[in-house]
């Protein structure tokens, strides 16, 4: 370990028999002030005087495909240092370059560095407010100098980490839609033949700047059905797509959207009811939001009606139970 920067490797050949697998690994780089403990399946970082930094920076340090949409930096305060009702304040420091900096670590004197933070109770930074718009394919670097009140006395200024990272083809994100719930019966333009078709409804975010392709998925795993029930999907690599079933259960169907730069997946649920008053009656949406309890439907048809009402009257001042003092 040095107080330099310097690229590191490594080549590591996975047993055929191993069972699993943890790597653990940790950049130290408080100004040379920080120490590593490592053990054999964990590490440690220590900060002299438990002086601890901001921490967890979004987006994330050496992202390499942030969308140049994004206008939010944000981060994590440490607690106070001898006061809990303290209140933490930040300096936030900022720099574009349209290539790589030699010496990453921010100084105030360096060219480029401003402060567009001073002195602020806050996690976050919208860039756009300091007239900031990130540029496509530019290194941005930044660190948060936290401001510990400590207690009444004079302030504590704790160095941040320079954090780092680079505008480029960001993953699409994916959006699986609402979660549904059909029945076998219902008007599908076959409602006698035992199943159900129904359309699954994908989209996704993107930057445009490579190919995106979809694909829809059945989680075999979590679907909870009779072994035998038959899932179609239509056709699972577009957006949209009818979907048949001819069983009752709860099903989730993952879509993911890929490009370039990676990939992301959303989940949508669907529930296959016997009836619509099982599928309004699960639906928390339909029925339950409507008719707390069921209100008065006393037999469960999901219909309030005179066969309710004779229910009501048969049992009128009946005792429910001997526990409130009364004969059943």
């Amino acid at each position: 370990m040095t107080n330099t920067w310097a690229p590191y490797s490594f080549h590591y050949t996975i047993h055929p028999e191993a069972q699993s697998v943890k790597l653990v690994f940790t950049n130290v780089n408080y100004n040379g002030r920080g120490t590593a403990r490592f053990g054999f399946d964990n590490a440690q970082i220590c900060f002299p005087n438990d002086m601890t930094p901001a921490l967890f920076p979004i987006p994330t340090v050496g992202n390499t495909g942030v969308a140049p949409a994004s206008d939010i930096l944000s981060w994590t305060n440490p607690a106070p240092l001898k006061n809990p009702n303290d209140i933490i304040r930040c300096d936030v420091w900022f720099r574009e370059s349209a290539t790589p900096l030699a010496d990453p670590n921010l100084v105030a004197s360096q060219p480029g560095v401003s402060k567009i933070v001073v002195n602020e109770p806050v996690n976050s930074v919208d860039l756009s407010s300091k007239g900031i718009t990130l540029l496509q394919d530019h290194y941005y670097y930044w660190k948060v100098d936290v401001i510990d009140p400590n207690n009444g006395g004079t302030p504590i200024v704790i160095d941040g980490f320079t954090w780092s990272f680079k505008t480029g083809d960001a993953p699409p994100v994916a959006n699986a839609g609402l979660d549904q719930y059909v029945w076998l019966s219902m008007d599908d333009g076959t409602p006698v033949d035992g199943k159900v078709t129904f359309t699954l409804t994908g989209d996704y975010t993107d930057d445009q700047k490579s190919p995106v392709t979809t694909l829809w998925a059945l989680d075999e795993i979590q679907t909870q059905t009779d072994p035998a029930t038959q899932v179609l999907i239509a056709n699972p690599d577009q957006k949209v797509t009818p979907v048949t079933i001819d069983g009752t259960g709860w099903f989730f169907f993952h879509f993911t959207a890929t490009d370039a730069a990676g990939s992301s997946m959303d989940t949508v649920n669907v529930g296959v009811y016997v009836d619509a008053c099982a599928a309004a009656m699960a639906d928390p949406s339909d029925i339950p939001a409507a008719y707390p309890n069921g209100y008065g439907d006393l037999n469960g048809d999901c219909q309030i009606n005179m066969n309710d009402f004779v229910i009501m009257a048969a049992t009128w001042l009946d005792c429910l139970s001997a526990k409130l003092g009364c004969i059943p």
